[in-house]
């Protein structure tokens, strides 16, 4: 079960950013206990197929959405339309927690690492159905770059944390190519 779940599948993008993801973020920001997050701001981008949408949210408790994106975002998710519509659908489950969870997002940890990440990752998960790609530039960086190949059920369970990513790359479960310290500085947000 997706926190979008609710959402119709064919939902125009402009209404998904300007109403149903601040009514699903109130939802998940009252379910959380931010501490440590007072005077944090997370930038995030989502730009689907071309079009930006930026995130500004604040002490872990507002969220303020930009069409057209933001000026230095921490991290600048990138995907196309089709995938973009499968993540929402709830197919993937927990597969983009890293970067839509906001529960996840409220945690001191995780939102340092993502503030010292410098870096473009790239994840696919196999399915039968066809590849999901979606990319991540982190601190605007284009380099180091890695890319993360995983069978889709794998990598629920490391999402989900009954699977460790470390455990999984070591017994050829996940593949990694590109920069190895820049995936090594993720496995925080897994």
């Amino acid at each position: 079960m997706g926190i979008f779940d609710d959402v119709a599948g064919d939902v125009d993008t402009r209404v998904f950013f300007a109403e149903e993801l601040p009514r699903v973020f109130e939802k998940e920001a009252g379910e959380v206990s931010p501490e440590g997050m007072d005077g944090t701001v997370f930038k995030v981008v989502f730009n689907i197929a071309g079009n930006p949408y930026g995130l500004t949210i604040t002490d872990a408790r507002s969220l303020e959405v930009t069409e057209g994106g933001l000026d230095d975002p921490d991290i600048e998710v990138i995907l196309s339309e089709e995938n973009w519509r499968t993540a929402i659908s709830g197919a993937l489950g927990n597969a983009l927690d890293m970067f839509t969870d906001f529960g996840k997002m409220a945690d001191r940890g995780r939102y340092d690492t993502v503030k010292s990440v410098k870096g473009e990752l790239t994840l696919v998960l196999t399915r039968p159905e066809g590849d999901f790609e979606v990319k991540a530039k982190f601190s605007g960086a284009d380099s180091p770059a890695t890319t993360i190949t995983v069978d889709f059920p794998i990598w629920q369970e490391i999402m989900a944390g009954t699977e460790q990513a470390a455990m999984a790359f070591m017994g050829g479960k996940l593949k990694l190519t590109g920069d190895m310290p820049l995936a090594m500085s993720l496995n925080g947000l897994m």
